[in-house]
């Protein structure tokens, strides 16, 4: 992990968003149709939601997220887009919120995250 941290720091890189969004589950249990992070940024730029880019994946990850907890079957892309513009300027949140979440998560569910696959 701290080879991680000192070549990305707390950002999501493309490989640890592809291992994230292998994670996350519909409520019904079933894997989420997952947008890239060219996809993403297509979306939020078609719905107006602008979010700086930093060149991580963490937005993209974000985005993924916020679809998976939308109950029903098409997933709403435009609220989706809300809510990560939401998350990530929380007034309340950090800049590091989606790593260290994501991190959280893992070790909670006791899912290990290989770092040196992440580099």
């Amino acid at each position: 992990m701290e080879e991680y941290l000192e070549e990305y720091g707390h950002t999501i890189n493309k490989r640890l968003f592809e291992f994230a969004v292998s994670l996350l589950r519909r409520a019904n249990g079933n894997p989420i149709d997952v947008y890239d992070k060219k996809r993403v940024e297509e979306v939020l730029s078609t719905v107006g939601v602008e979010i700086p880019s930093d060149g991580s994946h963490d937005a993209a990850y974000v985005f993924n997220l916020m679809l998976s907890e939308q109950e029903g079957g098409t997933p709403d892309v435009a609220k989706a887009a809300a809510d990560t513009k939401r998350y990530i300027d929380n007034q309340y949140g950090w800049e590091t919120r989606p790593f260290d979440e994501l991190y959280i998560k893992t070790v909670a569910l006791g899912v290990p995250i290989y770092w040196d696959e992440m580099l």
